[in-house]
């Protein structure tokens, strides 16, 4: 199937307010900044691609619903730690740590910057599958569009990707950008050293195929060619998780977590209470049986 060109009208309107942008869909930018493309700086922010279902399970106590946290206890004796007691230690040999500090740490942080500077220009092909890492769109900012459009028509003309470098979330990343319909997408890509190489997985060699195995093999895929439909693809756990999740909420079942325990009543002794109350009380302000029980009392109080 050819490639649609978007019109170049579809590009991002020059005046139109990054906050527009940012709130097109409900997506909140998680970073904000430029698109260094030689001397062009195209102000652009980052959108995840990708979308949550709010799958999210927690671990509860089946006694009253309460949640399980994860509580910081050493792993040897079980005892918790406190948080001025945790350090950082990187195991250079097995039970073997070297212990670096919140200021070691600090000093090898990359500097954060608002670019992202394109370094190269490879033919998207060439980049392998196992080195992308997740996507994200970027969005053209305020007099960013013309800019942003051109280098989109650009990429997508060749189907290049520009690969380049980003601080996010005080890490570094290698990325890549690249046409994806009328937007551009910036992948996150995983370094070299991440990576195991393909050539260091065994693979037992085995005799090679047939012609006529070959021949049926190629028949067997060619007929299961078609266009990529990604709606053919579903998260069946997801789907059948939030079917039970909406049946049993519009059948009521639908349980509150348990109120938090009381503490536990402590046994009062009264009479023991009231005798230490008297002690501690001034003798002038204890109140006069005498008088209070005869009417020479009560007229002496008059």
């Amino acid at each position: 199937m050819p490639k649609q060109r978007p019109p170049a009208r579809e590009a991002a309107n020059d005046t139109e307010p990054e906050s527009d942008h940012a709130a097109r869909g409900g997506h909140r930018p998680l970073w904000a900044g430029t698109l260094g493309f030689g001397l062009v700086q195209i102000p652009v922010s980052l959108v995840s691609a990708e979308v949550s279902r709010g799958l999210s399970l927690k671990q509860l106590d089946r006694r009253d619903l309460s949640p399980v946290g994860i509580q910081r206890v050493n792993k040897s004796t079980g005892e918790p730690v406190d948080w001025s007691d945790i350090v950082k230690g990187y195991e250079v040999a097995k039970g073997e740590y070297v212990v670096l500090s919140d200021e070691e740490l600090e000093q090898a942080s990359p500097t954060a910057t608002q670019a992202i500077e394109i370094r190269d220009v490879v033919p998207r092909a060439e980049i392998p599958i196992r080195f992308f890492e997740r996507p994200y769109y970027l969005v053209p900012g305020p007099r960013g569009g013309r800019a942003y459009a051109l280098l989109r028509e650009v990429l997508e003309a060749k189907d290049l990707a520009a690969v380049g470098m980003l601080v996010l979330r005080t890490r570094a990343h290698v990325c890549a950008v690249f046409a994806d319909q009328r937007v551009l997408t910036l992948e996150l890509l995983r370094f070299e050293h991440a990576l195991r190489p393909p050539q260091a997985i065994r693979v037992d060699a085995q005799e090679p195929a047939s012609p006529k195995e070959r021949a049926l093999a190629e028949q067997l895929v060619g007929g299961m060619i078609t266009d990529w439909d990604p709606a053919r693809y579903t998260d069946t756990f997801a789907d059948a998780v939030h079917a039970a999740v909406a049946q049993k909420t519009q059948a009521g079942e639908v349980t509150p977590r348990a109120p938090a325990p009381a503490p536990a009543a402590v046994p009062v002794d009264l009479v023991e209470l009231l005798q230490q109350s008297l002690a501690r009380e001034p003798r002038a302000r204890r109140p006069n049986r005498r008088a209070r029980g005869t009417g020479k009392g009560r007229a002496a109080r008059r």
